[in-house]
């Protein structure tokens, strides 16, 4: 017998509409020819380089920062239009697929974030992320997604509870729970999950029309509060906690997810029949396979570039003219060591990583399969998650292992570089490099393992290797988040480059489609 909660997903499915795309719409469609889109999706991907994003956050960054720069220059009727011809041009949208008539619907969600932006004095840039999270999941919807992630929350919610009894409100760790499954399922960028949430507490903003001014000024009002209240659930521990204890159903319900989407209707066929969902769960693991290990190779690589061009080149500029101007003496092995092993390590750091066999595939089978009879095999006992504030000791411990930690690790690091007599901008730029480079590459190898199933307990080797790195990786991830607004390449491209390149790509695009029309005409 099929679980409950997965009849329920099965219901809601057959309720969606069978086609959710745009090819269903009539009406002309968005073109561009192949010059521009060539073009201007190479500048997207050179963009990227000097501008690291996560592959599949790459849209909806491009969707934002194309939208802040056409408000920035005034919002006009034709701004929802000039974004979705810009997304077509760099490909993040297919050619001749849009229906023109959508820029009626994108200038509606820029004119409802323009107008509630008035009614507030300062929203630290958050409404225009949030507009770019709607506009992409208007144009790319995922109603497949949102009902499976319903089904995993409601299956998962009762199986977590605050270890301290009154430490934390039932309704505020219940969203703690609803985030670690978005995070853990729905794979969602900072700005995706602020805006879920955003929708949780305002559902009727997603559909707000003009004249609903009491609506607005109720949102206008409790904006600072909400955001206040959105910040401090998504800093909270007590979601990663929970995220941790996640994984494996989040890779049972994204392989459940896919079938579905794979199969449609057909799927509860599949669910009822034991033998062909094994059959179908083996044949697509081995596809998910090969497709994230290319996807984690392309992260490596643009990872590899991104160290190249905004790391070691601006260290370079910095280390070389200190030798030679102020030290007046060159440390070659430095240098070169500075220069070249970073790259160097990034690239042993992602291409070396393990990915799923086999016994992978049969485990997730295995728990699938228990999942989907409500055989009572996935049932675990209620794990208690801590949730009030760390106690003196706690906090002391904490400060006196990380310590500990810390001075071995830089210890000996500083030692090795003492011996070759690396000066005071060289060891800066070795530490720098170094800590962003491993918070980095750890951070892919995390990916690569997204499909991996955890085991229940960790080897003692893991366990410390993980404790020896944290000084380094915490420290990259610190310096990674601190240095990405200070990013002079991207500066360059985002407030010099852009928009003279825009208007000029846009203007040979309407050349070229004006040249079209004479040579049809017979001109």
């Amino acid at each position: 017998m099929i679980s409950p909660h997965l009849q329920k997903l099965f219901g809601g499915i057959s309720q969606l509409q069978a086609d959710e795309d745009w090819s269903s719409h009539g009406g002309p469609r968005f073109v561009t020819n192949q010059i521009t889109s060539k073009v201007s999706s190479f500048y997207e991907r050179l963009r990227y380089v000097v501008d690291y994003h996560e592959e599949h956050m790459l849209r909806r960054a491009a969707i934002e920062r194309i939208l802040r720069r056409l408000v920035l220059f005034g919002f006009q009727e034709k701004t929802g239009r000039e974004l979705l011809e810009e997304l077509v041009r760099a490909r993040y949208v297919d050619n001749d697929v849009l229906p023109e008539d959508v820029s009626k619907d994108v200038h509606a969600i820029i004119e409802k974030y323009a107008r509630l932006e008035k009614t507030l004095s300062n929203d630290g840039g958050t409404l225009w992320s949030y507009a770019a999270v709607e506009i992409e999941r208007h144009l790319f919807p995922t109603p497949i997604d949102e009902l499976t992630f319903q089904a995993l929350f409601n299956i998962v919610k009762n199986d977590f509870a605050p270890k301290q009894a009154g430490s934390i409100s039932e309704k505020a760790f219940a969203l703690q729970v609803y985030i670690a499954c978005r995070r853990v399922f729905m794979r969602e960028s900072h700005a995706a999950l602020n805006y879920s949430l955003f929708l949780k507490m305002f559902p009727e903003w997603k559909h707000l029309y003009q004249d609903d001014v009491a609506i607005y000024q109720k949102i206008a009002n409790n904006f600072t509060r909400v955001q206040a209240e959105i910040y401090s659930l998504t800093k909270s521990r007590v979601q990663w906690s929970i995220a941790a204890r996640l994984k494996n159903e989040g890779i049972y319900f994204n392989v459940i997810r896919d079938i579905v989407k794979n199969h449609g209707r057909d799927a509860e066929l599949i669910f009822a029949d034991s033998g062909r969902l094994e059959t179908v769960v083996a044949d697509m693991m081995g596809k998910t396979y090969r497709s994230h290990t290319d996807k984690i190779t392309r992260s490596g690589t643009r990872a590899i570039l991104y160290i190249l061009i905004t790391k070691v080149i601006i260290g370079l500029a910095v280390e070389l003219p200190y030798e030679v101007f102020v030290l007046q003496d060159v440390n070659y092995i430095a240098l070169a060591i500075n220069l070249a092993l970073f790259p160097i390590l990034m690239v042993l750091m992602t291409k070396t990583v393990s990915y799923p066999d086999k016994k992978n595939t049969d485990k997730i089978i295995a728990g699938i399969q228990a999942m989907v009879r409500d055989t009572g095999e996935t049932q675990k006992r209620q794990q208690y998650i801590a949730a009030g504030p760390r106690t003196l000791v706690q906090k002391f411990s904490y400060v006196v292992f990380f310590t500990t930690f810390f001075s071995l690790t830089f210890g000996a690091i500083l030692y090795v570089l003492s011996v070759l007599h690396f000066n005071y901008a060289s060891v800066i730029l070795f530490l720098l490099f170094l800590c962003i480079v491993t918070y980095m590459g750890l951070h892919i190898r995390s990916k690569a393992r997204e499909w991996t199933i955890e085991a229940e307990d960790e080897s003692f080797f893991g366990l410390l290797s993980y404790l020896l790195l944290l000084p380094i990786t915490s420290s990259g991830q610190w310096i990674s988040q601190k240095l990405s607004s200070m990013n002079i390449f991207v500066f360059f491209m985002d407030f010099i480059l852009e928009t003279p390149f825009k208007v000029m790509l846009s203007s040979f695009d309407a050349f070229i489609s004006y040249t079209k029309e004479l040579k049809r005409d017979g001109i």
